[in-house]
């Protein structure tokens, strides 16, 4: 981790004091410990004369790594810049169930004149001899998590044995699962609607705009998105896949090769018959590997211009959302074909051509993601995914967006 130098004298003035809170899951008593938590904190900091509020960070899921955490990150960033002096949590648990992310953050803060105060462990690290707390508690944290990990696991391979899958009220569209079953609802007509207009070769886009005004369990409009996550679903010709899932370790990542997994046929009913279904999915395919062969068509396309207006690899790698090893190959295919004898991806500046057409794209992104259109920009532009990643990521960079939890908004 880059160490970012803090050079103000915070003794000059009353610590910024924020706190930082984690729920493991969007259940609902799992929001109202957050909004508790909130609350608990907020006051806590307003009430203590010498502090002032710096505000209330938090992620209401697993998180087990750091990287997938956004407010915990955003924290980490304002504490860095000198927002922050002073960061409440409740729990090590809380601040991290991985010890090496744990302590190297910790680590990197007290570096700078950021401390943290862990509430059940009666943790300061302020106070001298907290390294030897933090690492007992840090790895106790990392032990449940473990062990958490492998009840759960045990737990899922005997539901799957006996072909039991728990279904979250509204998790499947077109389908009632408030006791338990699958039962068909009012909207199993449109997912029918779905898999007919696919089969006769409308695109998911197409689709999802002729249901205008159908609304998903969450009260927003039907995407593409959606619409093809629910072509892909055995569950709509009355059949489940218990375990799915690949799970991974909860500390390496590393793929769980015991991980039992069954596929249970006519386990309820159906709303879309067997050969619905088949032809769907042998479309979809079809569409998939069509794509795949034109995407790897259009990505020496577009490094074959990029080269040649002079972007070097970097600025290549950036715009398109790519890694370096793939622009080498690309490069390096392309020469073999003769396409681009004698040119290389140098460090110059990229040509005005393109970042025109930068400009012009970033300027049609924002006013996408003004319009209310911040989860869909690509499906609604008609954009390609990798463009539209670029644009914004160029726009936040600028100060013109940012990402909240609902998605890309205005600034």
């Amino acid at each position: 981790m880059k160490v970012t130098k803090i050079l103000a004298e915070r003794h000059t003035r009353n610590p910024r004091v924020a706190a930082y809170i984690r729920v493991s899951t969007t259940e609902k008593k799992q929001d109202e410990s957050y909004e508790a938590q909130a609350e608990y904190f907020e006051n806590k900091i307003k009430n203590t004369e010498g502090w002032d509020f710096a505000g209330i960070y938090g992620e209401r899921e697993s998180g087990t790594h750091a990287e997938n955490r956004d407010d915990f990150n955003r924290m980490i960033k304002d504490a860095e810049a000198g927002k922050i002096d002073l960061i409440l949590v409740k729990s090590v648990s809380r601040w991290s169930r991985n010890i090496v992310d744990g302590l190297r953050t910790i680590h990197h803060l007290t570096e700078n004149r950021i401390h943290i105060i862990f509430e059940q462990e009666g943790i300061d690290t302020r106070q001298p001899g907290h390294t030897l707390q933090l690492n007992l508690a840090t790895a106790v944290a990392q032990t449940e998590s473990e062990s958490l990990s492998e009840n759960l696991k045990w737990l899922y391979k005997k539901r799957a044995e006996k072909g039991y899958i728990k279904a979250n009220k509204g998790a499947y569209f077109g389908y009632n699962t408030d006791d338990g079953n699958f039962t068909p609802d009012e909207n199993a007509v449109y997912v029918r609607r779905m898999f007919r207009e696919f089969a006769d070769g409308k695109t998911a886009e197409d689709i999802a705009r002729g249901l205008e005004g159908v609304l998903n369990s969450r009260g927003n409009p039907i995407t593409g998105s959606q619409v093809r996550s629910i072509l892909k679903n055995e569950i709509y010709k009355g059949d489940v896949h218990i375990c799915k899932s690949i799970s991974r370790n909860v500390i390496t990542g590393e793929p769980d090769k015991e991980q039992y997994s069954k596929y249970v046929r006519g386990h309820h009913e159906a709303i879309v018959t067997e050969e619905l279904w088949d032809l769907v999915e042998k479309r979809l395919k079809e569409n998939a590997e069509k794509y795949s062969r034109k995407a790897a068509q259009g990505r020496e396309e577009d490094v074959l211009a990029m080269i040649e207006e002079g972007m070097s690899q970097a600025e290549i790698v950036e715009y398109l959302g790519i890694s370096i090893s793939q622009v080498k190959y690309t490069a390096s295919k392309l020469r073999k074909d003769g396409r681009l004898e004698g040119k290389t991806a140098e460090e110059k500046s990229p040509g005005r051509q393109r970042s025109r057409q930068v400009e012009e794209r970033m300027e049609k992104v924002y006013t996408a993601v003004k319009d209310g259109h911040g989860n869909d920009v690509a499906d609604y532009l008609g954009m390609k995914y990798t463009e539209a990643r670029y644009a914004l990521k160029k726009l936040e960079q600028g100060g013109r967006i940012r990402l909240e939890k609902k998605g890309w908004v205005a600034a």
